[in-house]
């Protein structure tokens, strides 16, 4: 299962489900679903799509097609224990 979800508005804004164990472009399809609607109603340009670092969404497949819609990447700092500082 993967989501695109707005984080300001709420709301989730594209989606996808497989049964097959075979998901690298999972996230590809529920990212199609907000692109191809904001390229009907403006333009991605300018967008900034912001994720974890999971495998899947930092891939360069997926970077790719966010730069070919013109959507920054973003992700968030990383929470490994073996990068905290002691104190």
């Amino acid at each position: 299962m993967a989501f695109v979800t707005d984080a300001y508005a709420r709301r989730i804004l594209g989606w996808t489900v497989s049964a097959s164990r075979h998901t690298r472009a999972l996230p590809l399809v529920a990212l199609d679903q907000p692109i191809g609607w904001t390229a009907r109603h403006g333009d991605t340009r300018g967008l900034i799509r912001h994720s974890d670092h999971g495998a899947q969404c930092i891939n360069s497949l997926y970077g790719t097609h966010l730069s070919e819609a013109g959507i920054l990447a973003s992700t968030g700092r990383c929470a490994c224990p073996t990068r905290t500082k002691k104190q």
